[in-house]
């Protein structure tokens, strides 16, 4: 069914083919700014505004190239996005807003690593999939949810659809006693339904409500906010765990390995009594360097025990690191 529905899709209207590349549940894809070189920029319907780096380009109006096909944005914002490749190894030039989402029909394949995007005059829904309706508030796409958190009565939410943000789900509630919290704010839903479709047991942290990338990679995703809806249809991941990170550490890549920004209490990361702003500087006898920061973030949601060499000031400490699940 869903090879059917993407022939369909590629073929009912002329749509522009973008290849992506699918990073820690994020789409990035080559954007050419005012006719420059090709850059990586995140599609992320959260963001109301595109921005890019002020490194590259100063703020104002711009025509963004994606697949050949030429975008006016009013006012391409900036925004400093050295952030981005520290906490995830991957560099990135810009972002793709709601100024960009609002001109086309955006069709995101995480399976496939494809965004196309289609002319709303010619778009053609999908068949047999229901449309998920969106309210858009200051430029940003809402959605009603319903969510269960242990402890608590089921509660109605408007979630923001949040492609730009890598996580599963966030809400206040997972801020409270509910939710059996790990560390600040670590839990599981037990309860979530979105549309047609009832998900258990969904890793989440306090925050906005929301929900992001390791929600919607599972799905074949249609954003067609020019008509304020949202298709979405299972993919081949669709029925994968939901996993938590097995460390309990949030690490940033630094000059001279890998920066412990934060140590969630009663994670394997404090019982091996790991420190925030420790520097990881080897793994198992690998630079950690050499590694990388995406690298090391997905061995870190596994379970297995690892020998670091950490540098605390001027001292050199050898931990082992004993991941576990932690729901």
């Amino acid at each position: 069914m869903f090879l059917a529905l993407a022939l369909l899709l590629a073929t009912a209207d002329a749509a522009y083919l973008v290849p992506a590349t699918v990073h820690e549940n994020l789409l990035l894809v080559p954007v050419r700014v005012n006719g420059g070189p090709p850059r990586t920029f995140l599609l992320d319907t959260a963001a109301p505004t595109s921005y890019i780096d002020p490194h590259l380009t100063k703020a104002g109006p711009a025509t963004l190239s994606i697949a050949g096909k030429r975008v006016r944005v009013p006012k391409l914002a900036t925004l400093d996005l050295a952030f981005f490749e520290a906490i995830s190894g991957k560099h990135l030039d810009g972002v793709i807003g709601m100024d960009v989402f609002q001109q086309f029909v955006v069709e995101m394949d995480y399976d496939a690593g494809l965004v196309r995007l289609h002319d709303p005059a010619t778009f053609t829904p999908p068949p047999d999939v229901a449309a998920i309706p969106v309210t858009l508030v200051k430029n940003r796409p809402f959605v009603r949810v319903e969510l269960k958190v242990a402890g608590h009565d089921a509660v109605t939410r408007d979630d923001l659809v949040d492609s730009g943000s890598g996580g599963a789900l966030a809400d206040p509630l997972f801020k409270s006693d509910g939710g059996e919290p790990i560390g600040p704010d670590l839990a599981r839903a037990e309860r979530f339904v979105l549309g047609p479709f009832r998900l258990e047991g969904i890793n989440a942290t306090s925050g906005d409500a929301k929900f992001g990338g390791e929600l919607l990679h599972r799905f074949h995703v249609i954003a067609d906010f020019p008509h304020q809806r949202l298709f979405l249809e299972p993919n081949r991941y669709f029925g994968d765990a939901w996993l938590f990170d097995t460390s309990g550490l949030e690490l940033e890549q630094g000059r001279d390995g890998l920066v412990i920004a934060q140590v969630y209490a009663r994670s394997p990361g404090a019982e091996a009594g790991l420190q925030k702003g420790d520097i990881i500087t080897a793994i198992d006898g690998q630079s950690a360097l050499v590694l990388g920061v995406d690298r090391v973030w997905k061995a870190f949601h596994s379970v297995r025990t690892h020998a670091l060499v950490v540098r605390r000031g001027t001292r050199t400490l050898h931990v082992t690191l004993a991941l576990r699940r932690m729901l």
